[in-house]
This record gives C-alpha cells, structure tokens and sequence, in this order.
C-alpha cells in the first residue's frame, strides 16, 4: 500500500501520519513562524504576510528579530473573521 503524501511549507514533503503529528505539534506550541502558520491553517505565505503586516494586529510579537505569532491571539483574530479579505 502507498502511502499518501503531503507538502508543508516548513518540512517538505512528509507521510499523512507524520504530517498529523506536525499539526498536532504546531497546536500546542506558543510561537509559530509565517511558515508555521501557513502550514496550521492553510493559508498561503503571501496572505501569512499580509496578515503580519496589519497594524491592528495584537498577536504579532518578536523574538529577536524575527517576527512570530501568538498562536492563541491569532486563533482569536481568525476565529473573530477579521483576516478575510486581506
């Protein structure tokens, strides 16, 4: 039996098993990066980084100089329909 698999903008391309595990990682972790988030809910890098870039945005915080985001903040910000349209 072949084994489906998937592409992730962090890992490559990986099994369905070893991409459930990463989802399931990504969920737990505080921080995530652009890549982390496209991968978590599907969205594209280009609309990730419009997404960074908006100045009403509370879940965007920095570590060093990378931009990251906080994962529950930004569960609420597209929870809450602000990232339509973007």
């Amino acid at each position: 039996m072949q084994e489906t698999m998937k592409k992730t903008k962090s890992n490559g391309v990986i099994t369905q098993q070893e991409y459930s595990s990463w989802i399931a990682a990504l969920m737990k972790k505080t921080f995530l990066t652009k890549n982390e988030v496209s991968d978590l809910y599907g969205l594209g890098l280009a609309h990730v980084q419009r997404l960074f870039n908006q100045p009403d945005t509370d879940f965007v915080t920095y570590i060093g100089k990378r931009k990251v985001a906080e994962r529950e903040k930004l569960d609420a910000y597209i929870r809450a329909g602000k990232a339509t349209g973007i």
